[in-house]
């Protein structure tokens, strides 16, 4: 995208100066053939130009669709690293109430041997 826009920035710049080229050559006398010859240079300038602008509008579609892509991609990365913490807890709460279930069953049964 920033090679298009630099592209595009060249070209304008390349069609100001033509275009203050045909000014100087005007005031100074100039046939109606090289008139023509400059109107029709101007004119492709502004062709490329043209092209050039659709070319950096479909790059920054291409960019959105990107970063939306992006966006969605971090969403469910989010949302599997919160599954993954809420599975890690429920596998820590049943290890924990196992160790009790295990503590409370050698209590009772000390209490019952005595």
């Amino acid at each position: 995208l920033s090679q298009l826009q630099q592209t595009l920035a060249s070209l304008e710049q390349r069609q100001e100066m033509a275009q203050t080229q045909l000014k100087q050559v005007v005031q100074g006398g100039i046939t109606v053939n090289q008139l023509q010859e400059y109107y029709s240079y101007l004119k492709q300038f502004k062709d490329t130009i043209d092209k050039q602008m659709v070319l950096i509008e479909a790059a920054h579609i291409k960019c959105e669709k990107i970063r939306n892509k992006l966006i969605e991609v971090r969403r469910a990365i989010k949302m599997l690293e919160t599954l993954k913490e809420q599975k890690y807890q429920a596998y820590v709460d049943e290890v924990a109430l196992e160790d009790l279930k295990t503590i409370d069953d050698y209590i009772n049964s000390r209490v019952i041997v005595q």
